[in-house]
């Protein structure tokens, strides 16, 4: 068969593969999850140092201490580096993080199945999904704990008294374990869902977008929205009524275990989800004609 190629010497593959891909992170919003993990890590490998007597003696004439110092002054510089960068993407992300609808209550009913690998038939989601919805919103409370803590330890450890500068620590510890226990589950999605190459390319396939986030591709399709790197074939419900074929669209179980409970608990909730849709279509059609 032929190569179409294009002016450009784009041929028509690496066409095809870009309409069929939607841009999900914008490169400042690249930037900023770059520097959050890079402090974050920074403070993490430092603070364990200090804190843990085996590695205690690398922290030893007090470099480790600056080096910490340095990581806080960047973790610090994340959100104001977002909302000056990206004042728009910092907004949307702050607000969705904190607003739940009744699909969030669904899918978080079946969360345990998405994070066994089944994704196909889950609650539709908007740009986030409920549970990355609670990821974002743990890591915002617990942030600002981390950065409360460290500042009075850093600038009133004299004032805080023995047992305030105990407490002080203690949250301060315990803040950076759940933090690092969120970062534990956030790199368990992303090789689960494949989704590394989002973050380096900014982009994702727009047939896993319609299964994991179908009414955010809705969204961007009756926008006709630039992020949207596909023609616009109509709107997602109409798709997904057409296509939900249990054999074309692709879940990820965890190590390749079909696992019985989630396999059936798809099947009922796509066939939900798939009478729900003919309905919708149904009465589209009707108010067309009114």
């Amino acid at each position: 068969m032929a190569t179409t190629t294009y002016r450009n010497g784009q041929t028509r593959a690496a066409r095809d593969s870009y309409d069929d891909r939607i841009l999900r992170y914008r490169l400042r919003q690249r930037i900023v999850h770059a520097l959050l993990a890079v402090s974050f890590l920074l403070l993490l490998a430092t603070g364990l140092a200090i804190l843990w007597k085996p590695l205690a003696h690398l922290a030893a004439g007090g470099l480790l201490g600056t080096v910490h110092r340095v990581g806080a002054v960047l973790f610090l510089a994340v959100p104001l580096l977002y909302l000056l960068l990206d004042p728009r993407g910092a907004k949307e992300l702050l607000v969705d993080s904190f607003h739940y609808d009744r699909d969030d209550a669904e899918w978080l009913k079946h969360m345990l199945c998405y994070a066994l690998g089944y994704a196909v038939g889950m609650p539709p989601q908007g740009r986030l999904n409920a549970g990355q919805k609670l990821h974002h919103a743990g890591v915002v409370i617990i942030s600002a704990t981390i950065v409360l803590s460290g500042l009075l330890m850093w600038f009133a450890k004299g004032s805080l008294g023995a047992n305030g500068l105990a407490l002080t620590a203690m949250v301060h510890d315990l803040s950076m374990l759940g933090l690092t226990l969120l970062l534990a589950g956030h790199l368990y999605f992303t090789y689960v869902y494949r989704a590394l190459s989002s973050m380096t390319t900014g982009y994702v396939l727009k047939k896993d977008a319609r299964i994991e986030h179908a009414k955010w591709v809705e969204e961007l399709e009756r926008a006709g929205h630039p992020d949207h790197g596909g023609h616009n074939e109509g709107s997602s419900t109409e798709m997904d009524a057409g296509q939900l074929d249990t054999g074309q669209l692709r879940d990820r179980p965890v190590f390749g275990v079909q696992w019985t409970p989630c396999a059936a608990l798809k099947a009922t909730l796509l066939a939900k989800n798939q009478t729900n849709n003919k309905a919708t279509i149904e009465n589209q059609g009707v108010d067309s004609h009114v």
